[in-house]
């Protein structure tokens, strides 16, 4: 076999797993595309139901609530950091962790209001600006300890904490829900 043959070969193999690596992604997302309009639709007929609702609306906001606990700076500093980690994989794995958790409790927007939905994007979305702004401020060959001093230092520079007004705004619609 000539060095072409064993090219165009190298070529198609390099196409058939790029290829097959691309099928199997879109087949994940189409599964869990699937998998979450079919929780939807189970919540949005369950929604109708009424006051048969208010527990499934109590357990939505107690996940919200759990929600903005665990994409707090801290606690994501706390789980998942690790002693050989690198900063910049520290802050890596802090985004991907919080994009996890929203895709996890995308599905509680049914119970709740469409404001407070709003107010919980909105949180999330500014601690991972945060750690987006911090990735070009933060020398990343130091320690993850640095880093997440560093880390903790900016969000007591927030003028008002958007995990904080979140929580709030949970606990005072579950309050109005309860009072019902």
């Amino acid at each position: 076999m000539s060095i072409q043959e064993s090219t165009i070969l190298l070529e198609i193999a390099k196409a058939v797993i790029i290829g097959g690596a691309i099928i199997w992604g879109l087949s994940m997302i189409t599964r869990r595309y699937a998998s979450t309009k079919m929780q939807m639709r189970a919540m949005e007929l369950q929604k109708k139901g009424g006051k048969k609702s208010i527990p499934m609306k109590l357990q939505a906001y107690e996940r919200l609530l759990l929600f903005c606990e665990r994409i707090s700076v801290p606690n994501l500093i706390f789980r998942l950091r690790t002693q050989n980690m690198r900063s910049d994989e520290l802050m890596h794995a802090m985004m991907i962790a919080i994009q996890h958790e929203y895709e996890h409790n995308l599905t509680q927007q049914l119970y709740v209001s469409d404001p407070l939905w709003q107010i919980v994007s909105l949180a999330k979305n500014e601690v991972q600006g945060l750690i987006a702004e911090s990735m070009d401020k933060i020398d990343m060959n130091q320690a993850t300890n640095i880093t997440a001093d560093q880390l903790i230092a900016y969000t007591t520079k927030w003028p008002k904490d958007p995990l904080e007004t979140a929580k709030q705004a949970i606990k005072q619609e579950a309050h109005s829900v309860i009072k019902k």
